[in-house]
């Protein structure tokens, strides 16, 4: 797992760049931006994480960001942020499937190591 920045916080990453015409309809805990689309090109995605739900909105082909991903936050286990070369990718269990949220580059890793922790302390209903 890549080093967790010292300097990051869920204050620091509570409204990463959402971008404004995006409705979340609860509050936000944290908002990562992702430099990544699921097919490895460069694009926009954000990791949306509620009191309840996990949710990722990507743009694809450069339209309006849409809603990607909606997961029960309670359902989630394992999260993990894994290194891969140039970048990584943060994956979730649902179930008994291992679901990817988002990818990054390794400009955004450190990010999405501390969104990884914050997500396996919530699911289990911990706070940080």
């Amino acid at each position: 797992m890549p080093q967790l920045d010292a300097s990051l916080s869920v204050e620091s990453l509570r409204q990463d760049s959402l971008p404004s015409n995006v409705s979340v309809g609860e509050p936000i805990r944290l908002c990562v931006r992702a430099d990544m689309l699921p097919d490895g090109s460069f694009g926009a995605q954000w990791l949306v994480i509620t009191p309840d739900r996990v949710r990722v909105y990507a743009s694809l082909d450069g339209g309006e960001p849409a809603e990607r991903v909606a997961l029960p936050l309670r359902e989630i286990k394992s999260p993990k942020a894994e290194s891969l070369v140039g970048g990584g990718v943060l994956e979730v269990t649902h179930g008994e499937e291992t679901i990817e949220l988002a990818r990054y580059t390794n400009a955004r890793a450190a990010r999405f190591a501390f969104a990884a922790r914050a997500l396996e302390r919530w699911a289990k209903g911990e706070e940080l």
